[in-house]
């Protein structure tokens, strides 16, 4: 029996694209840009097993085996097993065993994970060396934003003109900015009501405004968000960040029915970031927000502001200084290190709301992050005796062996939390 595991991260889109231009091949209506994220933090991690006893392919997600493969699973497995040239290749049959670090289906791109975990891992157990170009063109047809968890840093999801050119393009490792990183505030771990995949196919027949978006501005935004990345310009950044945003989240509320994804916390969140950023005495902006299709808020910093940032979320959402949070060790985070610049404080007492105290469930602080990387066998999900999930025993349930680069902070350290949640992110965007 042969078992190969690997750990993908997720990405956050910093310029988004909504609809399909092809929903078969699952090819955009416009390009979009991404920043990956620490894959020791946010993943998805995946083992397949192939063994010639294997009657059948056969799936678990976060513990609970499908009764049937998603059709686009079956579509990426089967592209992938024409790639190998063996012909014995083609009555194959695996054993997937998967399990995500984060909420499913609430916006923070699990589907993107997911198949760029069970993709990466396929073509590791099946020998293949292609590019990873090449690569994500087959992980575009599992969930699109999937391509571009295939790099890390930077990463250019072109448009194309057909399925072979739409593909994910590494513009900047992960090592390019270094101060670069984001707050994650998960404000609902539930499965959003209206699906990715639904609400583009409703955005595309009913939004008068989607189509200017996608042939007007986001080229000349998409240009303009990498030259700011590279010239590490974080105040342009910032900006065209909120505004990309801003203007996804329009079109949702153009579509018709309007889709509402975000909810008075997420709306809350922003107004405290514009105003934590009116009060900064040079006039740049310290932080900046972008929501995908979801309630929770992915806000960006740098290093500098981090802490800062952190204890005044803290401050406004009172709940969370009692709730575990989750950082890359790589940023060498301290919590509360310092006192809060007067002003800063002032900001958080007048903005806090006795109704949304609780409205932050949890904190991720992650830095910009790698790609896929193989794990050691000894991390695998599926136990070689028979192929099955292996029983982990609770300590060992969310860890593994690149854990060095993660850690957790909170009132009761060692309270770290794995979350487990149950569903189905391989049919998802």
């Amino acid at each position: 029996m042969k078992v190969v595991t690997c750990l993908s991260p997720t990405n956050i889109a910093i310029i988004k694209y909504w609809g399909k231009e092809n929903p078969v091949l699952n090819t955009p209506l416009n390009s979009s840009v991404s920043v990956t994220l620490d894959p020791t933090l946010l993943y998805a991690k995946t083992s397949i097993a192939v063994d010639q006893s294997f009657s059948a392919t056969r799936m678990w997600l976060n513990g609970k085996e499908l009764s049937q493969l998603p059709s686009r699973a079956i579509a990426v497995i089967e592209l992938l097993k024409s790639l190998s040239g063996d012909p014995k290749c083609r009555k194959m049959h695996f054993h997937i065993v998967s399990e995500n670090s984060f909420p499913t289906g609430a916006g923070l791109a699990s589907s993107a994970a997911g198949y760029a975990s069970l993709v990466y891992t396929l073509a590791q157990i099946l020998d293949l060396h292609i590019p990873l170009e090449e690569l994500s063109v087959i992980a575009r047809q599992g969930s699109g934003s999937a391509c571009r968890s295939l790099f890390g840093g930077l990463v250019r999801w072109d448009k194309g003109t057909d399925s072979a050119s739409s593909k994910a393009i590494h513009i900047a490792d992960e090592t390019s900015w270094p101060e670069l990183c984001a707050v994650i505030c998960v404000v609902n771990e539930k499965e959003k009501e209206t699906s990715s995949t639904f609400g583009m196919q409703l955005s595309k027949r009913t939004s008068a405004l989607l189509p200017f978006r996608t042939s007007k501005i986001v080229p000349e935004r998409i240009e303009a968000m990498q030259s700011a990345f590279l010239e590490k310009n974080f105040t342009q950044f910032g900006r065209i960040l909120m505004q990309d945003s801003n203007q996804f989240h329009a079109i949702c509320l153009d579509t018709q029915p309007p889709i509402f994804y975000m909810n008075a916390t997420s709306q809350h969140i922003i107004s405290l970031i514009h105003a934590y950023n009116n009060i900064s005495e040079d006039g740049e902006i310290r932080a900046a927000y972008t929501f995908d299709a979801g309630p929770n808020a992915v806000v960006y910093t740098t290093r500098a502001y981090l802490e800062e940032l952190v204890q005044l979320l803290q401050l406004v959402y009172s709940d969370l200084k009692n709730i575990p949070f989750e950082a890359s060790l790589s940023l060498h985070f301290q919590s509360n290190s310092k006192a809060l610049r007067p002003q800063v404080r002032q900001l958080g007492d007048s903005m806090r709301n006795p109704s949304l105290r609780k409205g932050i469930r949890r904190l991720y602080i992650s830095c910009v992050g790698s790609g896929p990387v193989i794990l050691d066998p000894t991390e695998s999900l599926i136990d070689v005796r028979n192929g099955l999930p292996r029983k982990l025993p609770l300590k060992e349930r969310g860890t593994h062996s690149m854990g060095t680069r993660r850690s957790a902070f909170s009132i009761g350290l060692g309270a770290v939390v794995a979350l487990a949640i149950i569903g189905s992110f391989f049919m998802r965007k």
